[in-house]
């Protein structure tokens, strides 16, 4: 976040409000395949489980994670499938996920998956470490990570 932001304690409840809503309106925009803004997601709730873990929420950074995980592995996969298919919202249905170019390209050089896996190694997360949920939620983005 840009640091001229308010960070202390006293906003974090509101940024979870925040990016819970911006997840919420993906969605109703876009429709049920997100297809590219699954990404967007996945950071969301990312950002969503750093609060959570300050806040020392185990079981809702958890939650938040594997949200993040779900996203990051959908957003992967859509990478690999969806380029040139229909948004299925009815506010969206004319866009298509455009083929990489010039104009319009992603993450090139590794996927969504390998940059969430980067994010995890952060020393904020070494009291969840051995949780079976997070050791789930490592193995699944490696599976999709390059």
């Amino acid at each position: 976040l840009h640091e001229d932001l308010p960070n202390d304690p006293s906003t974090w409840e509101r940024k979870i409000e925040m990016l819970t809503v911006s997840n919420q309106l993906y969605q109703m925009i876009y429709g049920e395949n997100l297809m590219f803004y699954h990404v967007r997601l996945s950071r969301n709730h990312w950002l969503i489980s750093t609060y959570q873990m300050a806040m020392g929420r185990t079981e809702e950074t958890l939650k938040a994670l594997e949200q993040m995980c779900c996203h990051a592995v959908a957003y992967d996969r859509s990478y690999l499938s969806d380029h040139g298919k229909a948004y299925t919202s009815v506010f969206t249905d004319r866009l298509i996920y455009p083929a990489p170019s010039k104009d319009f390209h992603e993450l090139t050089e590794h996927s969504n998956c390998y940059y969430m896996l980067e994010k995890l190694k952060h020393k904020r997360y070494d009291g969840i470490r051995e949780d079976p949920r997070f050791v789930s939620i490592i193995e699944r983005l490696n599976e999709y990570a390059k």
